[in-house]
C-alpha cells in the first residue's frame, strides 16, 4: 500500500492573472475634493449634547452613558474626522 499518496494533499491550482489583471485594483486613481464644509452645525449639536450629558447625569446619573455616543460623533464630525 503507498501512504504516499494517501496522505499527498491536493494543490488546486490558482489563476493569480485573475487577480492581478484587474483594473480596479491596478489603477492609481488620485482625485481630492477640496470642498468647504460647514462645521458649525455639528459644533452646535455637540454643545447640545454635552448640555443634554449632564442634564441627563443630574437625573438619571447612571443612564448618561446613552448619550456619549452622540458627544463622540458629533465631537468627531465637527473637527472633520468623520
Amino acid at each position: 500500500m503507498n501512504f504516499k499518496l494517501l496522505f499527498t494533499p491536493k494543490i488546486s491550482v490558482i489563476k493569480f492573472q485573475l487577480i492581478w489583471n484587474l483594473p480596479y485594483i491596478c489603477k492609481k486613481v488620485i482625485i481630492m475634493e477640496n470642498k468647504k464644509k460647514s462645521r458649525g452645525l455639528f459644533w452646535g449639536l455637540f454643545f447640545l449634547s454635552i448640555a443634554a450629558f449632564f442634564g441627563v447625569y443630574e437625573i438619571g446619573g447612571g443612564y448618561c452613558s446613552m448619550v456619549l455616543p452622540f458627544n463622540v460623533t458629533f465631537f468627531a464630525m465637527a473637527m472633520d474626522l468623520m
